[in-house]
């Protein structure tokens, strides 16, 4: 995946190279934990970035980054990035990543993100249309709702397995997830004055156990639905683990062949 002369990347001058398109797909190591931010600060004009970070190995102790290094490197190309995807499969840690409103994000056309990334930096929940970036065209979304995501007590970003849950934390996670919608709704009852461009938006429910509201079927899903129908928006709801199996992660497996 990466050879010992990725070391020599940290030295890399800052605006040395022409690279555009940075992607990683089902990779991630200890080497690319210290020279992705380098990499990054190395590149003059970043038009896509992607990165997937994969199912741990029971061998394996390497977690995606924590540090906002990382999400200052990327942030420094928010005027000319056209593709940002930022996603984990199966058990992969939550991402520490700090990256600013994505109002500032001016020239983004395609975004997927997981959840926390785009909602879960503010002290309350905000509108996704105050903070999305002006010229959007797709967004895909990451709900982990197989993880403790945020809206229960116990250690962040590890498994919880809903079905056994104690009531009031039952409880939480439907709040939340309504929440959520609420969010959703907003966001397409707002898209013309605030993202007009946009055309497909997909929820992506990342599930590992089932409860009613980790169905894709979910009653109040279809209004969402509706409320982007309204608006000639294409609304998509996929479930699963994986990446590669959402509509952005088949469009990039099958660039990658």
């Amino acid at each position: 995946m990466f050879t010992p002369l990725f070391d020599k990347t940290r030295h890399l001058p800052l605006g040395s190279s022409s690279v555009e398109d940075f992607r990683f797909l089902n990779c991630w190591n200890v080497k690319s934990n210290r020279v992705l931010a380098a990499f990054l600060r190395s590149i003059k004009r970043l038009k896509c970035f992607v990165i997937e970070f994969p199912a741990l190995s029971r061998r394996s102790v390497d977690i995606p980054p924590h540090s906002d290094a990382f999400g200052l490197a990327l942030s420094a190309h928010q005027e000319t990035i056209e593709e940002l995807v930022i996603a984990t499969s199966w058990d992969s840690p939550v991402i520490g990543w700090t990256l600013g409103p994505f109002t500032q994000w001016i020239s983004l056309k395609r975004l997927a993100v997981p959840r926390h990334l785009i909602l879960g930096t503010f002290p309350t929940t905000p509108n996704l249309h105050d903070i999305l970036p002006p010229l959007l065209e797709e967004f895909q979304i990451q709900h982990p709702t197989g993880y403790n995501n945020g809206c229960l007590p116990q250690v962040a970003y590890r498994r919880v397995d809903v079905s056994s849950l104690p009531v009031m934390d039952k409880i939480r996670v439907d709040a939340a997830h309504a929440n959520d919608v609420t969010v959703m709704i907003r966001l397409a009852e707002n898209k013309v004055s605030c993202v007009p461009r946009l055309k497909r938006v997909i929820w992506w429910y990342q599930t590992f156990t089932c409860s009613s509201s980790q169905d894709p079927e979910y009653p109040s899903l279809i209004e969402v639905s509706w409320a982007f129908e309204k608006t000639g928006v294409e609304f998509d709801r996929v479930i699963g683990p994986f990446f590669k199996n959402t509509p952005f992660g088949k469009q990039l497996c099958e660039w990658q062949g």
